[in-house]
C-alpha cells in the first residue's frame, strides 16, 4: 500500500496549526462549504503529491486534541505509510563480530585492510567481540596468515576463479550471502573507488544502512551502536550517523585516515574457507580488461613523499616548480582545494576533507595557507615543510619546518640543490 494522507473534515476546525508546521507548504486552508451546525469557516486540504510524510502536521493536530476539552475535534489528520517487506527491526543480539573487507586489486592485497584492522580492533575491544576479515578473489588464500598476524581472529576466504577480477554484482552477492549466514555486527570497507561502489550494493542487498567516507568511528558503550562520523557540506560540518534498526552497521572508511595495525609474527587465528556457487550469481556486467591511468605516475594516497601546491601557485603553469621538486624527490604532486577549484590541476590530486587523505613521510606544502579542511587531509604526515609568504598562516604554525618566502624562489633552489647533490 503506498503512502497516503487525508483530513477528516468533521474533526478539522480550520485552525491552521497544521499548515504552519508543514516544512514543504503542501497544506492549504480553503473555504468550507456551508453545512448545518458547522461554524468553522476553513478546512485543511493536503496536496499529497507534494507531501513528504514527515508527520509534523499529524503531531500538531493530535497535540491540540490532547489539550482540548472537546474530544470530538482535532486528531483530524490520518497518515498511512507504505510497509516494505523486510524492513522490520532486527534482533541485534543475534549479530556478533566486527568485520572488514580486504580489497584485492589485480592480484595484490591492498594495505587499506590493515588500516581497517586498526579501527576494527578498537571497536571489537569495546564490544568484546572477535575481528573478522572477508577475502574475496582467486588464489587469495595465501594472504590469510598475514591478515591474521595484523589482528584478524577469523579470515573468511572466498577463493574461486569466478572472482579473478572485480565485478560489483558478483562480489556483492557473495559477501551478502556470507553476511546473512554469519550475521556480523559491524562491517567496515575502504572508501576506495572499488569500496565505495561495492559497499552500497552490499548495504541494499543486506537490507541495512551505511555511512560513507567515515573519518572517525567509535562505539557507544551503553547502546553498543557504531557512531560513524563523516564530513558533510563541503567539510564545513561533521555529521555522526547511526543505524539503529538494522545490522550489520556498515561504514566505508577514508583511506589513510588511520594508521595501519601492527604486525605480530606468529599470531594465531582461523582461516575459514567459504564454498560458493558463482553460477547462481546473475550479473549484467562483465570484466573486459584493465587499462591503467597514464595521467598520474604516482598515487598521492600511497606516496611516501608528497609535494603540494595551493592558491599561491597562481595558475596552472605555477605548478611547474611543484612538479619539478616532486620529480627530484621521487614523490607525488598534490594540491589544495583552491587550486583544484580554479582548474589548475585535476581533482585526483586534491588533499583534504573533500579530497583525499595522505600520510607520507614528507609533505611539502607550497603556497597553502592551511585551512582546517586541508589540514584534516595531511596533518598525520611524519614531516611537514611549509613554504609561504605569510609566516603567520595556520600551516606555517604547525609545520615541522617553515620557510617564509616566495615559493617561486624557494622551490627551484631546493630542486637545484637536490639535483646537484645527486650529480644531475
Amino acid at each position: 500500500m503506498p503512502n497516503s494522507i487525508f483530513v477528516t473534515k468533521e474533526r478539522c476546525t480550520g485552525c491552521t496549526s497544521c499548515a504552519r508546521v508543514c516544512p514543504v507548504s503542501c497544506i492549504d486552508m480553503v473555504d468550507r462549504p456551508k453545512e448545518p451546525g458547522v461554524t468553522w469557516r476553513k478546512l485543511a486540504i493536503i496536496d499529497e503529491a507534494r507531501c513528504i510524510f514527515c508527520n509534523a502536521c499529524v503531531q500538531a493536530c493530535d497535540t491540540l486534541q490532547q489539550k482540548s476539552k472537546n474530544k470530538d475535534v482535532f486528531h483530524a489528520i490520518t497518515m498511512v505509510k507504505e510497509t516494505v517487506a523486510g524492513t522490520h527491526k532486527v534482533d541485534t543480539s543475534l549479530y556478533k563480530g566486527v568485520w572488514c573487507w580486504a580489497e584485492m586489486r589485480h592480484g595484490k592485497l591492498m594495505p587499506t585492510v590493515f588500516e581497517l584492522l586498526h579501527v576494527a580492533k578498537g571497536l571489537a575491544g569495546t564490544l568484546k567481540e572477535d575481528v573478522g576479515v572477508v577475502l574475496i578473489g582467486n588464489g587469495v588464500a595465501q594472504h590469510a596468515p598475514l591478515i591474521i598476524e595484523h589482528g584478524a581472529d577469523k579470515v573468511y576466504v572466498i577463493d574461486h576463479p569466478a572472482f579473478e577480477n572485480f565485478v560489483d554484482e558478483i562480489y556483492a552477492r557473495a559477501l551478502t550471502d556470507l553476511i546473512l549466514k554469519e550475521k556480523p555486527n559491524k562491517l567496515l570497507l575502504p572508501a576506495s573507488t572499488l569500496g565505495r561502489s561495492f559497499a552500497s550494493r552490499v548495504a541494499i542487498l543486506a537490507n541495512t544502512g551505511i555511512t560513507a567516507d567515515a573519518t572517525e568511528l567509535s562505539i557507544d558503550p551503553q547502546t553498543r551502536m557504531l557512531h560513524a562520523t563523516r564530513p558533510s557540506f563541503g567539510g564545513n560540518l561533521m555529521a555522526t550517523i547511526l543505524c539503529e534498526k538494522h545490522r550489520p552497521e556498515m561504514a566505508t572508511v577514508r583511506p589513510m585516515s588511520f594508521p595501519r595495525s601492527a604486525r605480530e609474527p606468529g599470531r594465531k587465528g582461523t582461516a575459514v574457507p567459504v564454498s560458493v556457487t558463482p553460477a547462481v550469481y546473475a550479473s549484467k556486467t562483465r570484466f573486459v580488461r584493465f587499462e591503467p591511468d597514464k595521467g598520474e605516475a604516482l598515487d598521492i594516497s600511497t606516496a611516501e613523499i608528497v609535494v603540494s601546491g595551493g592558491r599561491g601557485v597562481g595558475s596552472k603553469d605555477g605548478f611547474k616548480p611543484v612538479e619539478d621538486l616532486a620529480k627530484a624527490l621521487g614523490g607525488a604532486v598534490a594540491a589544495s582545494r583552491a587550486a583544484v577549484d580554479a582548474g589548475w590541476i585535476p581533482y585526483r590530486h586534491q588533499v583534504g576533507l573533500t579530497g583525499r587523505t595522505v600520510r607520507p613521510k614528507l609533505y611539502v606544502a607550497a603556497g597553502i595557507s592551511g585551512q582546517i579542511q586541508h589540514l584534516a587531509g595531511m596533518s598525520s604526515s611524519d614531516v611537514i615543510v611549509a613554504i609561504n609568504k605569510d609566516g603567520q598562516c595556520p600551516l606555517m604554525q604547525i609545520a615541522t619546518l617553515s620557510i617564509e618566502g616566495d615559493l617561486f624562489d624557494v622551490l627551484p633552489a631546493i630542486t637545484q640543490e637536490i639535483q646537484k647533490r645527486r650529480g644531475h
